[in-house]
């Protein structure tokens, strides 16, 4: 039998840590719903009794789900399991993620999401949506005549964001929340820098068009024209930062 003169090395394989052993355990629990939501966990010295294990290790693992946000600790009422959110986790994250060069990619972001959210949330609008989407429009059209920049950029994310909301699916409410958080420091330190120097510049005359025409087409279900006044009211905030 031939042998081989340099055979490949093999790596030792690593026993998982008696910690991960245990987190992995409770988070399948969780997420395959035999512990639901609201759920109060046993102790920890039950919990501890189970698995076998030192309080110690169970305790770094519950700490592992909890900054997971799949648990919440309730002092002097116990462990409970916990609806996981995406956008508590995003709000961590968000400020690691903005950097100098974010404005762009940004733009790039809102413009794949919105692209396709906008056609999803136009079939879903009900008539009470538009009503209160009509509402929120003449909210960011008095922010503007009222000259305040802080109100208008609220009043902006809040219309856009309700766009998104009617898509009724929280993956893209979530993903596109991120989006807003990235750009929305951005965006009030800008706003605070026009309060110094009022009136508004006139650019907002075409952010006020576009959003009723963005309304408008919404409202008449043309996906297409929405589609098309969602990337040039993105590709105007973009020039309006460079």
């Amino acid at each position: 039998m031939a042998e081989m003169k340099h055979p490949p090395q093999i790596q030792s394989i690593k026993k998982e840590k008696l910690t991960d052993q245990i987190y992995s355990t409770l988070k399948e629990m969780i997420l395959s719903g035999q512990w639901p939501e609201g759920y109060r966990l046993p102790s920890e010295p039950e919990l501890a009794a189970q698995f076998g294990v030192s309080r110690m290790s169970l305790r770094m693992a519950l700490q592992k789900l909890q900054a997971l946000g799949l648990i919440e600790v309730c002092v002097g009422n116990g462990t409970f399991v916990k609806r996981f959110s995406l956008d508590e986790y995003f709000e961590e994250i968000s400020s690691l993620v903005f950097h100098a060069e974010s404005p762009k990619k940004v733009a790039e972001f809102r413009k794949a999401l919105e692209g396709a959210g906008i056609g999803l949330a136009i079939q879903k609008y009900t008539p009470e949506g538009l009503e209160a989407l009509e509402t929120l429009l003449r909210t960011f059209h008095n922010a503007v005549l009222k000259k305040d920049p802080v109100e208008t950029t609220h009043a902006d994310i809040a219309f856009h964001n309700h766009i998104m909301e009617a898509t009724e699916n929280e993956l893209f409410i979530s993903v596109y929340r991120l989006s807003l958080r990235l750009m929305e420091n951005y965006l009030l330190k800008g706003s605070m820098q026009m309060k110094s120097r009022p009136p508004l510049p006139a650019d907002h005359d075409f952010s006020q068009e576009a959003h009723a025409l963005l309304y408008q087409a919404i409202a008449a279900k043309d996906e297409e024209r929405a589609r098309k006044l969602c990337y040039e009211m993105i590709d105007h905030s973009l020039a309006a930062w460079e």
